[in-house]
């Protein structure tokens, strides 16, 4: 089996496989050890809250330091702060279409990386091969 094809998702599934997130989150973690680039910070962003290891909704981080995120995340406010079930996620997928779309102000950049966690953590679409491990995308940014 190809790289690329682990992470492929079965449209309509309700989650990516275990094997899936594992891979998926090392290599995001990896590149945004490496990089500042704001699709992968948006990407980052959007893995660690779907993953649970943060309550701050991706798309109200955008611009944020970790130490901002820490501090917001013991706050109540459902504007920045929220689980990410099911109506959240949507929501958050929504607003970063908005910003692609230039019908909100935003990190375009930010809302793409996002977008495209959130998109294939939904399994509306592919991981983008860029987050993909050994993909040839992945490989090249790390070299540059």
């Amino acid at each position: 089996m190809a790289v690329k094809e682990l992470y492929v998702r079965i449209p309509g599934t309700a989650r990516p496989t275990r094997r899936q997130v594992q891979g998926a989150w090392a290599g995001v973690v990896r590149l945004r050890l490496e990089f500042e680039y704001p699709s992968i910070v948006g990407a980052y962003a959007a893995a660690e809250w779907v993953l649970e290891l943060t309550d701050v909704r991706p798309m109200r981080r955008a611009g944020l330091t970790m130490g901002d995120v820490g501090r917001l995340a013991v706050h109540a406010d459902a504007a920045l702060v929220r689980a990410a079930d099911q109506a959240a996620v949507a929501d958050e997928l929504l607003l970063a279409v908005e910003v692609l779309e230039g019908r909100r102000r935003g990190d375009e950049s930010f809302a793409l990386g996002v977008y495209s966690w959130l998109a294939w953590w939904l399994g509306a679409r592919d991981l983008p091969e860029q987050f993909v491990p050994g993909s040839e995308p992945f490989e090249q940014l790390l070299t540059t």
